[in-house]
């Protein structure tokens, strides 16, 4: 019986003896410090990760805006005068310069009113000179008293009333040539003729409109800014003009010809127009265009590529990489421009940043650059991904 109890007890002996080895291992394993979350832990392999040094660049920081181009000069060719066009001697589409015929009306009548007074005047030039021959005779009558000083007033009564006779007719012949001149329409200005929109042989009002005369060179470009973006935009300043869809070609640049005073209430936007010059013609008048203005120039900003930024919570992020580990910094944008960004603040230039496998990064973590290899070929960014066995 002494026997079969020490054999009983054998098993209770060797449990309590594996708890004891068990609780031991416990001690030395989980009671050990566990890595905070975010860090790495020690002896972890380092992940593989693209990077890029932070560079500088000169910035042009720039203001986009969209228009409307008018011609600097544009003309409706009306007669001031009822009448039956004779004339156009213009060509649709045409060049023209200031001064040169563009109609003429049927001036028949106005020609013969001119006649008229003209001979008039010529009758009432002929009476003074009667008149002023007589009183010139009666003059030196008067001054040896050979004639009464009643008589003499007269004669030069009649001289001044002569002289006034001239300067009426004189007048009505201006008047009558004037009358004459609104019977031939000429270019008030130099530019492009546009479409004819009444034909030779028919009777026209006066306030019809003919034609169009377009200047063509420069032209003027009216766009609007917000009142927020108005700093730093001058008279003078050079506004470059381009085509608001495709590849946004370059139509030309011209320089800010005026800034209105004014905000807009309702839309808080500022006026503005431009003057461009447009010899090559590839600005229409009414055509809608792109316009870009530089704000400001930035020499020497920092910039990185735009991969490299993380956005969250509202704020942006670059992992930063140093004796070959990567912590996280919010950093301050700038200028976009395509495939890099500005940093404005939290970061210096020649700082190495992570471009590429961020998403895997905690503060801490042990990182590589990534060897990089020919196109097509499969990269193994994790490291801990197993091929097949």
């Amino acid at each position: 019986m002494q026997r079969s109890s020490d054999t009983a007890a054998l098993p209770a002996a060797l449990i309590a003896a594996c708890l004891v080895l068990a609780l031991s291992a416990l001690s030395a394993t989980g009671c050990g410090e566990t890595p905070p979350s975010g860090s790495a832990s020690t002896g972890e392999p380092a992940l593989l990760v693209e990077m890029a040094t932070a560079g500088t660049r000169d910035l042009d920081v720039t203001v986009e805006a969209v228009g409307t181009a008018y011609a600097s000069g544009q003309v409706d060719i009306r007669p001031q005068v009822d009448g039956t066009l004779v004339t156009a001697p213009f060509v649709e589409g045409s060049d023209v310069e200031a001064g040169q015929v563009l109609a003429r009306l049927d001036d028949s009548k106005p020609r013969a009113s001119l006649a008229l007074v003209e001979a008039q005047l010529d009758s009432a030039r002929a009476k003074l000179a009667v008149a002023a021959e007589r009183l010139g005779r009666y003059k030196h009558l008067a001054a040896e008293e050979l004639v009464s000083r009643e008589e003499y007033a007269t004669l030069d009564s009649d001289h001044k009333a002569a002289a006034a006779q001239v300067r009426e007719h004189e007048a009505e012949v201006r008047l009558a040539q004037r009358n004459l001149e609104d019977y031939t329409l000429k270019a008030p200005i130099s530019g492009r003729m546009g479409i004819r929109y009444v034909d030779v042989g028919n009777y026209i009002e006066s306030g019809t409109v003919l034609a169009t005369l377009v200047a063509t060179d420069p032209v003027e470009v009216l766009f609007t800014l917000p009142s927020t973006a108005i700093q730093g935009i001058e008279v003078g300043q050079e506004a470059e003009i381009r085509e608001t869809e495709g590849v946004r070609a370059v139509l030309g640049r011209g320089r800010i010809r005026v800034i209105d005073p004014r905000v807009d209430t309702d839309t808080r936007m500022v006026s503005v127009k431009a003057l461009v010059p447009n010899a090559d013609e590839k600005l229409k008048a009414g055509q809608f265009v792109g316009v870009t203005l530089l704000r400001e120039r930035r020499a020497g900003a920092v910039v990185v590529p735009e991969d490299a930024v993380i956005p969250y919570a509202g704020k942006t992020y670059v992992y930063v990489v140093a004796n070959e580990h990567a912590s996280r910094r919010e950093v301050v944008l700038g200028v976009r421009l395509p495939e890099i960004v500005e940093v404005r603040s939290g970061l210096e230039a020649g700082e190495t940043i992570v471009t590429r496998g961020q998403h895997r990064l905690a503060d801490g973590v042990k990182v590589e650059q990534q060897t990089r290899t020919a196109p097509g070929s499969p990269v193994n960014n994790s490291g801990d991904d197993a091929g097949p066995d």
